[in-house]
Formats: structure tokens, sequence, C-alpha cells
């Protein structure tokens, strides 16, 4: 990672830093009682309702929540399930699922060994600290959680809870590491136990997903080194992420999506939020619908498509992948099959065409098929 980037992470850290100091001013009210009505509270709540969230960390959620994010929370965190959230850029995954999410699990000793993992292993350690920032230095999480202690470098540490207060998991110890792609998490054990949870964040980039074979590279990494190294059955396996074009995680892990098990359960599952339904924004507290069509007119179509429309196709190209389709043979009369249209792509600059281009146009079924030598 280059060195612009490993200060540009400081001074988010930083500014991380100051805002949780800023939101610390305790809760006048710290009765047992109130206490733990705060720490039940649920993740996210619309139509501005008090959550946890809002409730422990103010600085990152200073929006009311829109209705998705509330669907967006509740679609991680089955057991034994990979879950894969594609939404648009800006729409609060990270904070959400990769800080929130994790931090309140830990909190209430559901989980006691997290893997993060992303393109690098610092970056991953650098979405760890978000948590230790919190941990370390958030008054309201002191609160009503008691002293919590963290120790570690910073690409591997371990959380240890007061065990005084009343939780609903029985863990009250934490061990976090950080993973880059390509790092075998194989073998890990943390006490007895394996790594319970997987939070993937930042796997990709548009460099990666040119290239086909680091995107491979990344699948195989996911479902070959991570799946299996997870506490069986048990396992929490949740990625973010957009599209970036054909092939990419997303695309792949929709296809898992559309495979069962024996048992008919399947084997994956992917949250797909864009930014616009039936042409409105989905979140209009941040994007509203003119800001929304200032910014697809700014980055073009192709952008657009898939930042905040989630689309992996490139509208620019002349033919489609998702044009292509299957059908059974046997389930078809194929008397009454007309070839629409069938276009062989060869291209040649010559003024004569291309003599090895063939085309076939509509035609009468009782007819044979009209040909071309060339397409001019």
């Amino acid at each position: 990672m280059s060195g612009h980037a490993t200060r540009e992470q400081a001074h988010k850290k930083r500014r991380a830093e100051e805002r949780t100091a800023d939101a610390d001013a305790a809760f006048e009210d710290r009765s047992p009682e109130a206490q733990a009505r705060r720490r039940d509270l649920p993740l996210v709540r619309p139509a501005g309702e008090t959550d946890w969230c809002r409730t422990y960390l103010p600085q990152y959620f200073d929006r009311r929540f829109a209705p998705f994010h509330g669907r967006m929370a509740r679609a991680v965190g089955k057991a034994g399930l990979p879950t894969f959230v594609a939404a648009f850029r800006g729409a609060g995954k990270s904070a959400l699922l990769a800080l929130a999410r994790p931090l309140r699990c830990i909190l209430r000793g559901e989980c006691p060994y997290v893997l993060f993992g992303s393109q690098v292993q610092k970056l991953a350690a650098y979405n760890m600290e978000f948590i230790r920032v919190e941990l370390d230095r958030n008054a309201r999480i002191r609160c009503d959680y008691g002293a919590v202690s963290t120790g570690g470098p910073h690409d591997a540490w371990s959380v240890e809870l007061a065990e005084e207060v009343p939780r609903p998991g029985p863990f009250v110890r934490c061990r976090l590491e950080a993973f880059g792609i390509g790092m075998s998490p194989r073998g890990r054990r943390f006490q007895q136990w394996r790594p319970w949870e997987f939070v993937g964040d930042d796997l990709e980039c548009a460099e990666l997903a040119r290239n086909p074979d680091r995107e491979q590279q990344l699948w195989d990494w996911l479902m070959d080194e991570v799946v299996p190294a997870l506490e069986p059955d048990r396992f929490r396996f949740t990625v973010l992420g957009t599209m970036f074009g054909p092939g990419c995680m997303m695309e792949r892990a929709a296809s898992l999506a559309r495979e069962c098990d024996e048992a008919g359960a399947p084997l994956a599952r992917v949250f797909r939020q864009p930014a616009v339904t039936d042409g409105r924004s989905v979140w209009p507290d941040r994007f509203t619908d003119a800001a929304l069509a200032r910014v697809r007119r700014m980055i073009g179509l192709r952008n657009w498509l898939r930042n905040y429309a989630l689309v992996a196709e490139d509208p620019s190209r002349p033919f489609q992948a998702s044009w292509l389709g299957e059908y059974d043979p046997s389930a078809v009369d194929r008397a009454r099959l007309d070839v629409v249209c069938f276009l062989d792509p060869a291209v040649s600059r010559s003024a004569q065409g291309c003599p090895r281009a063939r085309r076939r146009r509509g035609r009468p079924r009782d007819r044979p098929p009209l040909r071309a030598g060339r397409v001019d």
C-alpha cells in the first residue's frame, strides 16, 4: 500500500477518535434498568426511532435510517450461509455491517473470534481499528458495558469484557485478526474456537476486476481458504461490495445463490440495494432525487449502472452477455423455432467486407435459411 494511502488512513483514524470524543457525553440515566434498555435496543430502526447505532455511535449515524437499512441488517448473520451485500456507493454498508454490527456482537458476547478480510492485510487491520477506537474511547459504551480492555498488535488483537455485565451471549473474550487476499486462515484457533465470523470489505477494486485471473483468485480464496477455516455450521460470513463488471465477485455470488443443497436450501445469499427504486431515491435524507440525477449525468451511464444501479453489464458494448440464454431442446417444438437473426461477428477493414462472416435472417419455417458470403 502506498505511503499516501497510509497517511490518509492515519488521518481517518484520528478523525474517528475526535468524533468519538465529541460524542462521549455519557448518559444521564445510569440506572441498571436504563442501561439494560439501551443495551437491548435493535441495531437499526427507521424513521428516527431510537436504536443501538444512534445511541452508542451517533458520530457515524447522524441521519435517519431508510427502510432498506433494516432489511440490509436483517439479511446478514444467518449461521452457515455466506451472505454478500451489494449496496450503492454511500449507502452506509461499511459503517453498519463492518463496524456497528460486529462491535455490538462482541459487546453482547455473541462471538469469540472474528476475521476481517480485505485486499491486503494492512487495509483489513485498518478497518478493524475503528472497532478498537470505540472499545477503547467510547464513554457511552463503557457506561453501559463496563470496563472493556483490548490488547495486541494492530493486525491481531483481543477484547476482554466486564464479566459482571449481563449479556445474551456466553463469550467474555473475543479475538480479531486481519487477513489479506491469499493469506490462509486455516488452522487458526482462539481458545477452543475456530473463527466464528468473517467480515470482508474492500476486497475488490477496479484494477482487480479488470483481471479475470485475479477475480478467480479472490473467489477461490473466499471459497477454498476462508469458508473451510470457519466454525462449521455456526459461522457467520458477510462480504460487502458493489458491482465491478461481468465476472466480478458479486456476479459470482449471485450464481452461487441460485444453487441449492440436497435439502433445497440456497448455498449463498445476495442482498442487492440500488440507489433508486421506481425512479425515487431510497435514502432521501442523504441523497435527494436531484442530487442523484446530477451524479448520473456527471459520471456517465456505465459508472452509474455499476456504482448506483448495481448492474454489471457495460452498455457501451455492442454485445451483452445477458442476451445469451439456454433452453432444453426436448422441451421445445423445433418445427416452431425460428432463427430470427444470427450474425457471425467476424471483422474486416477490407472494402469488400469479411469473406468469413455469415449472416442468417428471419425466414419462413418451410424455406432454407438465407445466407450471405460476407457482410459489408
